[in-house]
């Protein structure tokens, strides 16, 4: 319910499913922070700074994920076009919802983006 609240207000989750007190297991940590990023938060939280590369790793979007995203976009905008409010990607019933996941994976991975270019 929480996800569903934090996204009808536009308000980000951010946290890690699991305990952030045990920093000397970085992948039970990456396990963690991945398996919330499942659940729809969109970052985390670590009190131990040797953990903040396995945090960013877990909550950047992937290569293969903005790939898709863009794909999933392009279709979009054709069937549009085409006067379409849904449509079929890789046999994947594709609407709304889906595309607005795909333009905010993009904006984030956009946005970590500039960030590392600017470091």
């Amino acid at each position: 319910m929480v996800a569903f609240a934090a996204q009808a207000h536009g308000v980000s989750m951010i946290g890690i499913l699991g305990t952030v007190a045990d920093y000397s297991d970085p992948a039970a940590y990456a396990k963690s922070a991945e398996r919330a990023r499942r659940f729809g938060f969109s970052g985390g939280t670590c009190i131990h700074p040797g953990l903040v590369a396995t945090l960013n790793e877990a909550f950047t979007p992937t290569a293969d994920e903005v790939a898709y995203a863009r794909k999933l976009i392009a279709a979009d905008e054709k069937a549009a076009a085409e006067g379409r409010g849904s449509f079929s990607v890789d046999g994947k019933m594709i609407d709304i919802p889906v595309i607005d996941r795909a333009r905010r994976l993009i904006q984030r991975y956009d946005t970590i983006e500039k960030r590392l270019k600017r470091s």
